[in-house]
């Protein structure tokens, strides 16, 4: 089980991206050889997490794309939440990337994202 406490959404959410990363390989052995723009919006900031590691699960099922770092933008405001930025990953390779788990989906059973002095925390639980 993933938890972190950080100081800012982005953090929170790079985080979430290295756990993913985490449980479907070797999150080390993964290299930011590409870079992908990633731009996503939500009427939530649980909403917005949610979509978010769906991209990432997304591009991993379909293009074999892992995640080893981000750079992320995050607002939101009354009419809702937004995410832009990059990823840097690259392509999985089973001689480098051993397989873990294959996750499914991010869901919301369980979700929660809370501010707290300490930073930022979120509990997410995956289907796999």
């Amino acid at each position: 089980m993933y938890q972190f406490f950080d100081h800012t959404g982005e953090e929170l959410f790079d985080s979430e991206a290295q756990a993913l990363t985490d449980t479907l390989t070797d999150r080390t052995a993964v290299r930011e050889v590409e870079q992908a723009a990633v731009s996503l919006q939500a009427s939530s900031l649980e909403d917005l997490l949610v979509e978010w590691l769906n991209e990432l699960v997304y591009r991993f099922e379909v293009h074999q794309w892992l995640t080893a770092g981000t750079a992320l933008k995050i607002a939101g405001d009354t009419a809702g939440w937004r995410l832009d930025g990059t990823i840097a990953g690259e392509r999985f390779d089973p001689a480098r990337h051993p397989a873990r788990v294959l996750v499914k989906s991010a869901t919301y059973h369980g979700l929660s994202v809370t501010e707290t002095p300490d930073g930022w925390r979120a509990r997410i639980i995956f289907d796999i």
